[in-house]
């Protein structure tokens, strides 16, 4: 699954799309940004949580012994996200297309790990579930596998390599986003 620099990437993209308004410069654009800097870091957030999984793992010495489970699944984010979505209509008065994107940026976290290659079985994630136990997996791979069972290997060479194509396939989604904003002008 990818690691958490193509998500954290993803989740920005997607929040700079939500929160921030269009701009006629980069100066304009980064003083909107620094005054979003809470949601936008939110987003991020938001974007990792399923893999909130592997710190079951800890304790178990493996990582992933829990990893692509119930927090990887339909159930699980919209749940965190009816729960942020509520927290942030009380605090802040979020409309119900607030909930929308809350949904679609957590739900990004299970169709980035969806188009993640996959060597080990079983393949893919349990989307459906309680409701079905089939595991969802794309037949086309973005993203390399990176190797995760142990903390050793999180820093190996490899998963440096993934991050690297990780960071080429997302970062012109980011570019792509901050393009449109700047080209879109003021209050678009």
């Amino acid at each position: 699954m990818p690691s958490p620099v193509a998500h954290s990437l993803i989740g920005l993209a997607l929040g700079i799309a939500w929160r921030i308004p269009g701009s006629l410069d980069l100066r304009g654009f980064a003083r909107q940004a620094w005054a979003q800097r809470g949601w936008l870091f939110l987003c991020i957030v938001l974007a990792n949580a399923p893999d909130i999984d592997f710190l079951f793992g800890i304790p178990r010495g493996n990582l992933n012994v829990y990893h692509q489970t119930a927090t990887h699944t339909l159930v699980w984010i919209t749940l965190v996200s009816l729960c942020v979505w509520l927290f942030a209509r009380k605090r802040h008065g979020m409309p119900v297309r607030g909930f929308l994107f809350i949904l679609a940026l957590t739900g990004s976290h299970l169709i980035a790990d969806m188009c993640c290659a996959d060597y080990r079985p079983p393949y893919g994630i349990m989307f459906g579930w309680p409701f079905s136990d089939r595991f969802w997996h794309s037949s086309v791979s973005l993203f390399p596998a990176a190797i995760k069972s142990t903390w050793a290997d999180l820093w190996s060479w490899h998963n440096a390599g993934v991050v690297d194509v990780e960071i080429m396939v997302t970062l012109p989604i980011l570019a792509a986003v901050l393009w449109w904003k700047l080209r879109r002008g003021p209050g678009a």
